[in-house]
């Protein structure tokens, strides 16, 4: 996928929407990110039955879940406010299911910087990379059965 530009009519303002890659200067900027937006996503964990909860590096955890993505052949896409300073300010990330020929999403962050316009674009330009795998973006699916 090529790198692309958001902008808006009158405005200065830039943002590029790129694919990230399995490189430490991709997935470190995108966890940090992550890790700030979403600050208990990963809770506490007991470390031995019965004993205290230790907290959770919430930053690491992303940064493993980013490169358990990257292993099953998922997609993770981010959009850099590219006029300003060149931060991170909206995340997708997808994954394909095992057995399956869909993708599901994992995480897109929503509601940041321009979020009426970013996240739909954000979210198409992951349904098209995902397509353009061969593993098209699914929505989840219950099955309930009887017990």
């Amino acid at each position: 996928m090529e790198p692309f530009d958001i902008s808006w009519p009158g405005s200065a303002d830039r943002v590029t929407v790129s694919l990230l890659t399995r490189v430490a200067d991709d997935i470190y900027p995108a966890a940090e990110y992550l890790a700030a937006r979403f600050q208990s996503y990963w809770p506490a964990a007991q470390h031995v039955a019965g004993g205290p909860f230790l907290s959770v590096d919430q930053e690491s955890k992303w940064r493993a879940r980013m490169g358990d993505a990257f292993i099953a052949g998922g997609v993770a896409l981010a959009a850099r406010h590219t006029s300003s300073n060149g931060r991170i300010i909206a995340v997708a990330i997808a994954e394909p299911v095992q057995g399956e020929q869909v993708s599901r999403l994992v995480i897109q962050t929503r509601g940041g910087y321009e979020a009426a316009t970013v996240d739909g674009v954000l979210l198409a330009a992951l349904k098209k990379e995902c397509a353009r795998l061969g593993a098209p973006l699914a929505k989840p699916r219950t099955v309930w059965d009887l017990v």
